[in-house]
């Protein structure tokens, strides 16, 4: 996700966490249920424009907030959602919950990894991957292990917004700019 993390969305992040008071069970409760709120409003973009449009009152959107989510999540998190769009931060949803995604992978020192290969890696080798990822960014690896034969042989590693690639394919066309040069 290239979610931009601006210093708002850091804030309300760190004012979720303290309301949560280091209850991490909670703390994650409350992470699943925006994440899903901000799923479903990636796939209806009739609903997030609605709440984004400052052209509809506040009591309509708290209608509307109401009558999607009803006893869906928590009367906390529908009064934050309340709360972003009465503060017109409503556009900052998205990078609200990757800052604290983030910050809930620091507390319980995890940190979500996306390994790419080109063919299936036995029980072995995947072992061997997480150790070397978890010694390096002193942190348990949560991977998603994924398959793309399209980048020939290698690794392809991706970790936030950064990517790590290994990959044969990448050798070879770094060989070949290097070649036309």
């Amino acid at each position: 996700m290239n979610t931009k993390i601006t210093t708002i969305a850091n804030n309300y992040a760190d004012g979720i966490i303290e309301y949560a008071a280091g209850n991490t069970e909670k703390l994650g409760k409350i992470l699943n249920d925006l994440q899903q709120i901000e799923l479903l409003l990636q796939q209806s973009n009739d609903l997030n424009e609605v709440l984004k449009n400052p052209a509809i009152n506040l009591e309509k959107k708290s209608e509307i907030i109401e009558s999607v989510f009803g006893n869906e999540i928590d009367e906390h998190e529908k009064n934050f959602l309340k709360i972003l769009i009465e503060k017109g931060r409503f556009n900052e949803f998205s990078g609200i919950i990757s800052s604290l995604k983030n910050k809930f992978e620091d507390i319980k020192n995890e940190k979500e990894v996306t390994i790419i290969s080109a063919v299936q890696l036995s029980e072995e080798q995947k072992s061997s991957i997480l150790q070397k990822l978890g010694m390096r960014l002193q942190k348990k690896v949560l991977p998603a292990w994924k398959e793309d034969s399209n980048i020939i042989g290698g690794l392809v590693i991706q970790i936030d917004d950064n990517v790590i690639d290994m990959s044969i394919l990448n050798k070879i066309e770094s060989l070949s700019k290097n070649i036309i040069k």
